[in-house]
């Protein structure tokens, strides 16, 4: 029956579930190069708070890292 079927359940259509629940729902950005759960788009609900990653080719960057030597070379914590 088609009452049955779920519809994340079909094959091409988990992958767009899970990128929307993770936007929508874990506050994850659909696009983290470096998967340090920040990226450099905000993700569509709740993203003010958690910062832009500054630099999302490093997961040792991302907004509220602890700093490294002050941050004298990398900004690692994203505050500039």
């Amino acid at each position: 029956h088609l009452s049955k079927i779920k519809i994340c359940q079909i094959p091409g259509i988990a992958e767009i579930c899970k990128i929307l629940n993770n936007a929508f729902n874990n506050h994850i950005p659909a696009v983290d190069l470096d998967n340090d759960k920040f990226g450099t788009e905000p993700t569509l609900r709740g993203s003010s708070w958690r910062g832009k990653d500054c630099n999302d080719f490093s997961s040792q960057v991302y907004p509220g890292a602890q700093s490294v030597d002050g941050d004298s070379v990398i900004d690692h914590n994203c505050n500039g």
